[in-house]
């Protein structure tokens, strides 16, 4: 349930699910009917925020866009 923000402060959505792969942890985010993917790596995760219950991403350019 944590709302997840760009690094630029748009909210994108909240974090529906965890999907644990092979290839590691991926975000499942859901903003109304769109759901977005974003690899929970550090590379992309810049801040996880316990307290407020929110998680900054900067994920790379167009990946929000899929």
């Amino acid at each position: 349930g944590f709302e997840v923000f760009h690094k630029d402060g748009t909210r994108i959505g909240t974090i529906a699910a965890l999907l644990s792969t092979a290839g590691g942890d991926i975000l499942v985010i859901r903003e109304g009917e769109k759901e977005i993917l974003i690899p929970a790596v550090k590379e992309m995760v810049d801040k996880v925020d316990f307290e407020s219950h929110r998680v900054i991403v900067d994920p790379p350019e167009g990946l929000l866009d899929l």
